[in-house]
């Protein structure tokens, strides 16, 4: 028996989780929206009952206490609070529902947490050190755009800074805790860091592709130069330091390898997003089978100690994607996941956001949902995604960016002529920027759909990067072009301008709340087309931001897909 669509949705995610003096805490929506979690004996206790939306927590085992990460309906506008763990009583909050603060690692000995903050220009951030002990702070650091404290040094004088000058470039910066003077500073073009780690009051352990097309781990002593430790022949991702042992994963083709020293690690397919090691190593893994879910590493296994139940129910009832590679006409390989479904009766192209990014085999409810009812759902992973090394994440920056798009309709046609899919019973989706793609691909190639969805997308590339967050504008001008060198190509592929061709029924949701494509993208594209008496349709939710995270919102999100796609896909 098929189960119920509301069987896919129903699924609660387990995020981050970290040790706490034989706990575990952990990030879960199991009441609707995230919240931060105590779980012991296979009970969970809420620690932040009364706040909206928690996305990240830092902690200080010594003192016992934890500072989760929070916005109000998806905002953004990040708050910091300490709680103390064991009387749960808030000790202090960062923010003011304006500003932006993110914090790096607190230093237990001295109760101190770096923070960054752009209460004083939103443009701008500028890192402060604040004594939860005594309740004072003073600023170290900045103003700069996008910059991020990471961690002090075991000594307690030395704070690692990260300066994000596009997605995948950043600076990083060593200065005295005390006086912000820079002891050491590492910049190079085009190049990026993560994964900083201090090993020794000289030296960090981090991930970077300097010098290099893919990422590797490297060994930095300040003020020399960089040792390469550890490479692979894919790119590794993430990379945490104990005892003498490297834990670290690799991705191949979407998939996170995790090694240890060298050694794999036997895992589900699935994506690496968080480790532990305050403790026996925890891995917070997101997978096709088991969703967001937790794992611990025991006599060198990995083993499940939480995952939603309702994946028992669907076990036989999931799809997991198969790689498949398409040549483009100008010779670059181009990977693609495709979840194919039995008997289907049409095809799902969908578009990754970022465009940084890449399509990878998670859980997703919405992919679930359509295989369910019938449709094969393809991601392509075009030239500009990441995961593929250096060279192809620059494939689509700026004027190159019709070329990538062209590679989602070059997949089309090859799988087609493959006969995996069907191009004749074809329709499109994507969120953020795959929201955009939806919309270029419908107005530039309007005959390959038979229904469209864009989520949270860009109508007009111009407008998007006026009214975006003033913190973002810069990092998104690296990547889509500028107002002041690159209008005339903006306005040229922003679908706004092509109104006119479009055939397919387009149907937009957005969240009223959304900082980084606001509102506006969609609710513009739908009184154009509305007044072409286009079949058109909009849904706002009005408290969510650049997605859908509250448990409520989710069902009708998917259920407003699934419905727009099979009017349209079964009318014909």
């Amino acid at each position: 028996m098929i189960p119920n669509i509301n069987t896919y949705i129903d699924i609660h995610a387990y995020r981050q989780g970290g040790w706490v003096e034989g706990r575990i805490f952990l990030i879960s929506d199991l009441d609707g929206s995230p919240k931060l979690y105590e779980f012991k004996d296979d009970k969970f206790k809420v620690l932040t009952p009364d706040l909206d939306r928690v996305t990240g927590y830092r902690k200080d085992l010594k003192n016992k206490v934890i500072f989760p990460i929070h916005d109000v309906n998806g905002n953004e506008r990040w708050y910091i609070t300490g709680i103390d763990i064991y009387k749960g009583e808030k000790l202090f909050t960062l923010g003011d529902g304006k500003s932006i603060n993110i914090p790096g690692e607190a230093y237990e000995e001295e109760k101190i947490i770096p923070y960054a903050t752009n209460r004083s220009d939103p443009r701008l951030f500028e890192v402060y050190i604040y004594n939860y002990g005594t309740g004072e702070e003073y600023k170290i650091f900045g103003p700069y755009e996008n910059i991020y404290p990471i961690q002090i040094s075991p000594d307690g004088d030395k704070l690692v800074i990260s300066k994000s000058n596009a997605t995948w470039e950043q600076n990083i910066y060593v200065v005295d805790v005390e006086t912000g003077e820079v002891i050491d500073s590492i910049e190079y073009p085009d190049t990026h860091f993560s994964s900083i780690q201090w090993i020794d009051n000289e030296k960090l352990y981090l991930v970077t592709d300097y010098n290099s097309d893919k990422r590797y781990i490297a060994e930095y002593t300040l003020n020399t130069s960089f040792e390469k430790i550890l490479e692979e022949e894919y790119e590794i991702e993430m990379m945490k330091y104990r005892d003498g042992n490297l834990i670290y994963s690799v991705n191949v083709s979407g998939d996170s390898v995790i090694k240890i020293d060298d050694e794999e690690i036997k895992k589900p397919k699935g994506v690496l997003a968080y480790i532990d090691v305050d403790g026996e190593p925890l891995f917070s893994l997101n997978t096709v089978r088991y969703g967001e879910s937790i794992w611990i590493l025991k006599d060198g296994k990995l083993e499940p100690i939480k995952y939603c139940d309702k994946f028992n129910e669907l076990a036989n009832h999931l799809s997991e994607p198969k790689i498949y590679k398409t040549i483009a006409s100008d010779g670059l390989e181009i990977e693609s996941l495709v979840y194919k479904a039995k008997d289907s009766r049409g095809t799902i192209i969908y578009p990754h956001g970022g465009p940084e990014s890449q399509s990878r085999p998670i859980y997703n409810p919405l992919i679930q949902v359509l295989v369910n009812n019938g449709y094969t759902v393809v991601q392509p992973n075009y030239r500009g995604s990441t995961g593929y090394g250096k060279r192809f994440r620059h494939l689509d920056d700026r004027r190159n960016r019709e070329r990538s798009l062209k590679d989602i309709v070059e997949v089309l046609y090859d799988l087609s002529q493959k006969g995996v899919i069907e191009k004749d019973k074809t329709a499109v989706i994507g969120g953020s920027y795959g929201g955009f793609a939806t919309l270029y691909l419908i107005t530039h190639y309007p005959d390959l759909w038979r229904a469209a969805v864009s989520v949270v997308g860009i109508s007009n590339l111009e407008t998007f990067l006026r009214n975006t967050g003033p913190w973002r504008r810069r990092l998104r001008e690296r990547e889509y072009g500028s107002l002041d060198n690159d209008l005339d190509f903006l306005r040229k592929i922003s679908p706004i301008y092509y109104i006119d061709r479009i055939v397919a029924p387009l149907l937009l949701i957005h969240g009223r709340n959304d900082p980084r494509v606001p509102v506006e993208e969609s609710i513009q594209i739908y009184e154009k087309l509305k007044s072409l008496n286009r079949d058109v349709d909009i849904y706002i939710f009005e408290d969510e931001g650049h997605g859908v995270a509250k448990h409520r919102n989710r069902v009708i999100y998917i259920k407003l897909i699934l419905d727009w796609i099979s009017k349209y896909m079964n009318s014909i």
